[in-house]
């Protein structure tokens, strides 16, 4: 009886383990992706189109980076107001983001701003909003 416990305590201790090892994974490569955010939007800030609030030059510039990186639902820019003016997908008139608090928080700070999961106005899929 006392090494069936014995046994249970340390399959127990290493499932905790387990457990606690693909937690760290996990965190890992959500860091990895909120730091590819981070170098993706720096650069966009920095594009020519995007200075000159030249939205279908700048989508143009954006559509095949969405096309080939799957982690995005979506990359676009959006005026001080919060109204996109530049979508790598094709969106309808008048969206605007000023609502999202990733877009409210980079407008306030200028740095980046991190959202909650929530699902795209121009793809209608669930993402996780940077700004």
């Amino acid at each position: 009886m006392a090494s069936v416990r014995a046994q249970q305590r340390v399959l127990a201790q290493q499932a905790a383990s387990a457990v606690t090892n693909f937690a760290e994974l996990v965190a890992q490569r959500n860091q990895r992706l909120v730091d590819v955010a981070r170098g993706v939007l720096l650069a966009i800030t920095r594009m020519e189109a995007v200075a000159a609030l030249d939205g279908p030059r700048c989508g143009a510039n954006l559509a095949p980076l969405l096309a080939e990186e799957a982690s995005f639902a979506n990359l676009g820019a959006v005026r001080p107001d919060g109204s996109l003016f530049c979508s790598a997908a094709p969106a309808p008139p008048g969206v605007n983001l000023a609502d999202r608090p990733y877009v409210r928080d980079a407008l306030r700070s200028g740095a980046l701003g991190v959202g909650e999961y929530g699902v795209s106005r121009i793809r209608a899929s669930g993402a996780l909003g940077f700004g």
